[in-house]
């Protein structure tokens, strides 16, 4: 691949999104890295007191999340929207019954779940959509009905998920915006959602069978299409690929490599109200990284460039197109 020489400072960073080591050292998690995607979801629902770990130093992020995990959040929610806190509840036998028994008198949950059992997609939306007040989530997506690719409006969940859609809690594990309802979902997963939840600043804008905001902006993101390319730095080459349809992923090839790594995947959509401003949601980790697209005539680089990150400067990667 041409190299060029950059005019941009920039700091290559694997992970998508900032990287929390000041925040990291919060946790009392051994296994929730100060570089992982989820560090600082998980710091953010651990601060509120939504969530614990398995043990007292271990959260154990790809652990699927259970049904009993999944009550307990919800009354946690609960408690942290009505009250401002959360209180210590009882022991039960099993651990998870004073939940379900704070669940039902609030009208969380109508039904018994398999307790024991992981949660699906489609189960945990269905208890979270009930632990918060009906205003907690105000829609930003224009979702029509029938348009999540594998969520029928006859899904016995239909109503919460696309509720969870619309709000951009939830945002689809791939480019067509699929669900996939009936899989698990990790631990680490679920501390971005509960964030999302709680923040609004941090949901997410989706365009499934709808227009973007302010026109159709999906001729801009097919615009991107093609490989995008950093400066080889120290430890290993990034680089991006973007198709028509604004499917898009990162690899990096190390020295010493064979072969790229594929680092992650997923799709992109533009950001509303902002020009030449993108979200490329991950298909992997439902994150999303922001990054902004330069034409070469406004930069003194002489080529079309991408900041893949947050800010100039601020833990972002520069890309240029490869022509």
């Amino acid at each position: 691949m041409k190299k060029r020489a950059l005019s941009i400072l920039f700091v290559l960073v694997l992970a998508l999104g900032l990287t929390t080591t000041a925040l990291a050292a919060e946790l009392p998690f051994k296994d929730v890295p100060s570089d992982a995607w989820y560090c600082q979801d998980v710091e953010n629902a651990y601060n509120m007191g939504l969530i614990n770990g398995r043990d007292e130093t271990h959260f154990v992020p790809d652990a699927n999340l259970t049904y009993g995990e999944a009550v307990k959040l919800a009354a946690c929610m609960n408690q942290k929207a009505l009250l401002g806190y959360v209180t210590e509840m009882d022991s039960g036998d099993p651990w998870y019954q004073p939940y379900i028994d704070y669940c039902r008198e609030q009208g969380i949950i109508s039904k018994d779940y398999p307790w024991d059992k992981n949660a699906t997609r489609a189960g945990y939306v269905e208890i979270f959509a009930h632990a918060l007040p009906e205003e907690s989530f105000q829609a930003r997506n224009d979702i029509p009905d029938g348009t999540i690719p594998d969520v029928s409006m006859s899904h016995p969940q239909a109503a919460e998920i696309y509720l969870f859609y619309r709000a951009g809690i939830l945002t689809g594990n791939d480019a067509g915006g699929t669900f996939d309802p009936s899989s698990s979902i990790k631990r680490c997963q679920v501390a971005a959602i509960l964030t999302r939840m709680f923040d609004e600043g941090s949901r997410k804008d989706v365009y499934l069978g709808a227009p973007a905001p302010d026109g159709d902006r999906r001729d801009e993101v097919a615009a991107l299409a093609g490989y995008w390319e950093t400066e080889r730095p120290v430890d290993g080459d990034a680089y991006l690929f973007i198709e028509d349809d604004g499917s898009w992923s990162l690899y990096v090839w190390f020295e010493g490599d064979s072969q790229p790594v594929e680092q992650d995947r997923g799709t992109i959509v533009p950001s509303a109200g902002e020009p030449n401003a993108y979200y490329a949601n991950s298909a992997l980790d439902d994150s999303a990284t922001y990054f902004r697209f330069t034409p070469a005539e406004e930069n003194d680089v002489g080529s079309d460039l991408i900041l893949w990150g947050a800010n100039p400067g601020d833990d972002s990667i520069v890309f240029l197109r490869e022509e």
